[in-house]
């Protein structure tokens, strides 16, 4: 299988030692690399839409990891395209009890989703018209593995309802209306583990509860302690 590991790096959010891990990760699971720093929507707004137009790279790939740039990879991490069931968005949960993210224990991070979701949910599900997905139903828009001959469609369609000149990303708009669409079976998704993208990654332990160790993707979402959080995780060491 020809895969390619796609990082949205619009702005300049990755790191060295970011780049350093993905680079490390393509060599070590057989896969090409491309980092996206073009803005390739066509209307003035959000540069997350960027991500579902570099589709267009990859056409001659089987598969394609799209990644934010915000990440560390785990130098013994696995491929998660072994993981991938072959088809449909293989998409990872905001929800994630497991490292004490959406069970209470996550203090102010839980607190900060929990009014975060019910916000942007209530903003898009208005626009679109549609029922609005659980917590366990949304999905991160920073990890989806898919196959490039099969998300035409979902993707013209998501990007349909975000096209909204000079939009700035109001209401995590990308992934919300991703994981509506998916709620409404508007496009398929298949639930990764969350070992693939621990959201807001190096979090203290009093306030994630479980640590995180076993986690395989660190993904620094969120601008708050961005540094700080990063210098808590050493992704060379398995």
């Amino acid at each position: 299988m020809k895969t390619v590991i796609s990082v949205l790096d619009i702005g300049g959010f990755c790191t060295d030692e970011s780049r350093a891990s993905l680079t490390n990760a393509a060599k070590v699971w057989g896969a090409d690399i491309n980092f996206v720093t073009e803005d390739l929507v066509p209307w003035s707004g959000c540069k997350w839409f960027a991500k579902y137009f570099a589709r267009k790279y990859y056409q001659d790939y089987d598969a394609v990891l799209q990644i934010d740039a915000d990440v560390f990879v785990k130098a013994d991490a696995p491929s998660p395209f072994h993981e991938w069931c072959g088809t449909g968005l293989g998409m990872v949960r905001e929800h994630q009890p497991e490292f004490g993210w959406g069970n209470g224990t996550a203090g102010f991070w839980e607190e900060g989703f929990t009014s975060a979701f019910y916000y942007v949910c209530g903003y898009w599900s208005s626009r679109m018209q549609m029922p609005p997905p659980l917590k366990s139903g949304y999905f991160n828009g920073g990890f989806m593995i898919y196959k490039p001959s099969e998300v035409d469609g979902w993707f013209d369609q998501l990007c349909e309802f975000g096209a909204i000149e000079g939009h700035n990303g109001r209401g995590l708009s990308d992934q919300t209306i991703l994981s509506i669409m998916a709620h409404n079976g508007l496009v398929p998704v298949q639930p990764m583990r969350s070992v693939w993208n621990a959201i807001h990654a190096g979090r203290t332990t009093s306030l994630c509860g479980p640590s995180m160790d076993k986690a395989y993707i660190y993904h620094f979402c969120g601008k708050r302690n961005r540094r700080a959080r990063m210098a808590k995780v050493d992704w060379r060491l398995p």
